[in-house]
């Protein structure tokens, strides 16, 4: 079983307008609303690809339950722990006239250390049943930076896959997590120097891979992906594809990598179906969304070559 853990939930409303001003008041053409978070992302990708999967973290309030009844729907198995505070909302706004979009990110609730302590309860007991662990988006409040450090040292066991980013991600390092995503400008924040070339990448992956992280996967946007691990360097590089929506394709790339490492693949044929199953996501309108004839079509055509 793969456990998908997302700490701060949201509903994630999409509202299309057309020529918004600041100020003023703004016609919405069209509303939709979804269950959203990072991990939920994560979770459905490893839904698609057939793999026994929960989704887990914290949930409170109506919002906490409309998340809940959006996964029964999707046929997804979930296992949350209920809190008194509401699940966020987050808010992206598509202005169709400019083709630009804004967000506004709600923090999440507050959690209590009473409830903190209850998820902890669930958390072990999930994560005893897990093959692979994955787990995504920021901390709500009341939950401290290292909170991710944490959780990775209650199950040393297991293979923890962190896709997470910032202090919080810094935070984590020296807890050995198995698997961690950055883009090149996270990465570059984590080291804390400008990485100009792939060499700088290398160098810098190699530090974590060096500090105790199995398989640190630095993501490259359209070029694909780089991975350093036990074996070496690896980059894969998907084939022009007709791209319709990126947001969720990293969630996707990570939960292909937790599927691929649960089905026994080697890290570099892990990153080489990943970043097919990203690529496949991108084509699809919804956020995170993923078709199987999608990955299908696009997997056999996925280059990985060591470096």
């Amino acid at each position: 079983m793969i456990t998908c853990f997302t700490l701060n939930l949201s509903i994630d409303r999409r509202y299309v307008v057309e020529n918004a001003r600041m100020g003023a008041v703004n016609r919405v053409t069209e509303c939709t609303a979804t269950a959203g978070g990072k991990g939920l992302n994560v979770t459905r990708s490893v839904h698609v690809l057939g793999e026994d999967v929960v989704a887990a973290g914290i949930a409170g309030g109506d919002l906490g339950n409309f998340i809940e009844h959006a996964l029964d729907k999707e046929g997804i198995r979930h296992r949350f722990t209920r809190v008194a505070g509401e699940s966020r909302c987050c808010i992206n706004i598509f202005d169709t006239a400019t083709g630009t979009q804004t967000e506004y990110l709600e923090p999440g609730q507050q959690v209590t250390q009473d409830e903190y302590k209850a998820f902890l309860n669930d958390f072990d007991e999930l994560c005893a049943k897990s093959d692979v662990i994955t787990m995504s988006g920021s901390l709500p409040k009341g939950l401290p930076i290292d909170t991710y450090a944490t959780l990775v040292q209650r199950v040393p066991s297991k293979r923890f896959f962190l896709d997470i980013s910032g202090a919080a991600l810094i935070n984590a390092l020296p807890a050995r997590p198995f698997y961690i995503k950055p883009n090149e400008n996270e990465l570059a924040a984590i080291v804390g120097h400008p990485l100009d070339s792939d060499d700088d990448l290398k160098a810098a992956a190699k530090r974590l891979h060096d500090g105790g992280v199995a398989c640190v996967a630095v993501s490259l946007g359209a070029r694909g992906a780089l991975l350093c691990c036990n074996n070496g360097f690896f980059m894969a590089t998907p084939p022009p594809i007709k791209t319709v929506n990126t947001v969720g394709c990293g969630d996707s790339f990570t939960g292909s990598f937790a599927v691929a490492i649960k089905r026994g693949f080697a890290p570099p044929e892990a990153l080489r179906f990943a970043v097919g199953v990203s690529a496949a996501s991108a084509m699809s309108p919804g956020t995170g969304e993923l078709h199987m004839e999608n990955v299908h079509a696009v997997l056999p055509k996925v280059t990985l070559q060591t470096i």
